[in-house]
């Protein structure tokens, strides 16, 4: 902090602080002794001390990150108003950095993004010169599109702006209803993969908030499990527990016989993806072995019996993952003993089957 702070003070005032009579520079102000500041934090922290007259400094990250927001914001309106001139507003603005941080698109395709807003709704040439005006002030970054940066600042003003407007990323990448081409970006599997991959890094410091928006996110747009599991096996995050109540739902409705939509989860996809004793995802994939064993049908047919151990010793796997060992004992003894019956009439056949649930059943 000391350091970053005398560095931000030479090129700002290009001043250093002067000797004391024995010989030693003035001492620099600690750094606040509060919250839990990353090494980001402190030196924005020192960049503050050096450049505003206000001696208050921060006392945590959100306002910090405000603070830093509120600067970037002038400097905005200063350009925009230089070039455009015209004033930028700042609900404008705010919603703008909030939607590019969530897409991260391309410098092409901003202006598509913002049109999804409700503040732009109807306006595109409004939302084409804010965009333009977005390509003067961020970087673009070729391989992550535009977003605010860094990105803990990003993820800041995203997971505020989701607290004011839940349905923002809602809107955002929901196919547009009556398009018969191919979706634009907002609504491209690229840039669902990318909100996904953002939210999941914003719990980092907003658990809580992320959670939230991810399991209404994905309520209200139930195709998105794709890019969502892809994420959650990856790094777990809110979308492991938002898949989690998508796949209870999705069941529930199952035992009451309601029909399945072109956005529901595929069980066995799920079975196959998840590996065993996931640590995030071991609910989701119990979920769908319950689901895989209730549709084989109960009779006396070779195969659906083959296929109903099967179907258990793998519910048993999935039982013990989650820590419910007396209920996976019984799924396992049940699999062996369907497996013995068949390896009885047809040993080709079955004996791997009753070998791999003996192995089970140890296990």
């Amino acid at each position: 902090f000391r350091r970053a702070r005398a560095e931000f003070t030479r090129r700002v005032h290009r001043t250093t602080p002067e000797p004391t009579p024995g010989g030693t520079r003035e001492a620099l102000l600690a750094p606040p002794p509060v919250g839990r500041w990353t090494t980001l934090d402190v030196v924005m922290l020192a960049w503050l001390s050096a450049t505003e007259t206000s001696s208050a400094a921060p006392k945590s990250r959100s306002q910090l990150y405000e603070t830093i927001w509120d600067h970037e914001l002038d400097h905005w309106q200063r350009t925009y108003r230089r070039r455009r001139a015209e004033d930028l507003r700042v609900d404008a603005a705010r919603a703008a950095a909030a939607a590019v941080t969530a897409i991260q698109p391309p410098r092409a395709h901003v202006a598509e993004v913002l049109q999804r807003l409700p503040v732009f709704r109807n306006e595109a040439k409004w939302a084409g010169d804010v965009a333009e005006a977005l390509t003067w002030l961020l970087p673009d970054d070729r391989q992550t599109g535009i977003a605010i940066r860094p990105d803990p600042i990003g993820d800041h003003l995203l997971i505020t702006a989701l607290d004011q407007d839940p349905d923002l990323l809602i809107n955002l990448v929901r196919v547009v209803e009556g398009q018969t081409t191919s979706p634009d970006y907002p609504s491209s599997d690229e840039a669902r993969v990318t909100v996904c991959t953002v939210l999941s890094r914003a719990a980092q410091w907003h658990e809580g908030a992320a959670g939230r928006a991810a399991a209404h996110l994905l309520q209200g747009v139930p195709s998105l499990w794709r890019p969502a599991l892809a994420i959650a096996l990856r790094v777990g995050g809110p979308f492991a527990l938002a898949l989690r109540e998508q796949a209870e739902r999705q069941a529930a409705a199952e035992v009451d016989a309601e029909p399945e939509t072109d956005a529901s989860l595929p069980w066995q996809l799920l079975s196959d993806s998840i590996p065993n004793r996931h640590s995030a995802l071991a609910e989701v994939a119990l979920i769908a072995s319950q689901a895989l064993l209730r549709r084989v049908p109960i009779d006396e047919n070779e195969l659906s019996a083959a296929k109903r151990a099967d179907s258990l010793g793998n519910l048993g796997n999935r039982l013990s993952d989650v820590g419910r060992r007396e209920e996976a004992l019984a799924a396992a003894e049940e699999a062996v003993a369907l497996y013995r019956q068949l390896a009885q009439a047809s040993p080709a056949a079955h004996t791997p089957g009753l070998a791999v649930s003996l192995h089970s059943l140890g296990n």
